[in-house]
């Protein structure tokens, strides 16, 4: 089984330290003992999740000519994740610092610019490989740009094809399957007042672009599946959260993980949603391991 994951890497860097003192300077903590550490975020975190259990993964992405890019691809190689980058001579890699006191998230510091000068060199570097299944991370950051050719190249050889949206689902027209949460979901499809009006618009924009599947992630109330003939609600267990980083991610990879292992669409949104529920009880980007699946029922 081949996943091919291709969309927008960034690298996670995390600066914890205690809190000593306000700072006379400004109403802020002061923190000592600071040390950093670092993790894949976007498309990075799916591969690394989906290769951590066990599935053979192809990383397809843009970073900088950076130190940056250097630490993203020593954390591939740790989980043997294929990588092929295209690298950006204009523009660094995309990087989201988060500064921790006591363990609590105070700030974060983004470092981001368009990548959508190397999208075309993107698309060219993957358009021959011919996966079992194409995870498209869009995060909306320029390499997923021209998001059609990729649906319609892949879509011509039968390969299914799932989606983190990040903008207008129209562009996403003839995927196999896409994930907003609730935010992108009525930010792009409309608001709604009650699951049942959530349905019949998420139903009406599946139809609409030609979608199979849709599965829009409520956080702590749950996810909803929406197909054209049927809908199904399945509502969160959450006992504690500590860090939702990375959440949405990991509920991409469950799905991909429990299609891919010959699960059916319920099973895998189960297993997704068990996947989550446990991973943001960790703080950090969390990367699931196989040990994690015996905690779960599916």
């Amino acid at each position: 089984m081949q996943v091919l994951v291709v969309g927008d890497i960034i690298l996670d860097k995390y600066k914890s330290g205690v809190i000593d003192r306000i700072s006379p300077e400004a109403p802020v903590p002061v923190i000592i003992r600071a040390s950093n550490s670092y993790a894949t975020g976007g498309a990075a975190n799916v591969a690394v999740n989906l290769s951590s259990l066990g599935i053979s993964t192809t990383l397809a992405g843009v970073v900088g000519q950076d130190g940056d890019a250097e630490l993203i691809k020593n954390i591939l190689n740790d989980y043997q994740v294929n990588y092929l980058n295209i690298i950006s001579q204009q523009s660094p890699t995309i990087s989201k610092t988060r500064i921790l006191g006591n363990g609590k998230h105070i700030a974060r510091i983004d470092i981001e610019e368009s990548f959508e000068q190397e999208a075309d060199f993107l698309f060219e570097k993957v358009k021959n490989l011919s996966p079992d299944y194409l995870v498209l991370s869009d995060y909306n950051k320029g390499s997923l740009k021209d998001i059609q050719k990729y649906i319609l190249h892949f879509q011509s050889k039968g390969i299914k094809i799932l989606i983190d949206p990040k903008r207008d689902i129209s562009l996403y027209r003839g995927a196999w399957l896409i994930k907003p949460n609730r935010n992108e979901f009525v930010k792009y499809i409309g608001n709604f007042n009650s699951y049942e009006e959530l349905v019949g618009k998420g139903r009406q924009c599946i139809i609409d672009n030609h979608i199979e599947h849709m599965v829009v992630t409520l956080g702590a109330e749950g996810i909803m599946y929406i197909h054209r003939d049927t809908h199904h609600f399945y509502p969160a267990h959450l006992q504690q959260v500590v860090d939702i980083t990375g959440a949405g991610d990991t509920i991409l990879v469950g799905l991909v993980y429990g299609i891919s292992k010959g699960y059916d669409m319920s099973q895998s949104i189960q297993i997704a949603k068990q996947l989550a529920e446990y991973s943001v009880t960790q703080l950090g980007t969390y990367v699931i391991k196989p040990s994690d699946l015996s905690k779960f029922i599916f």
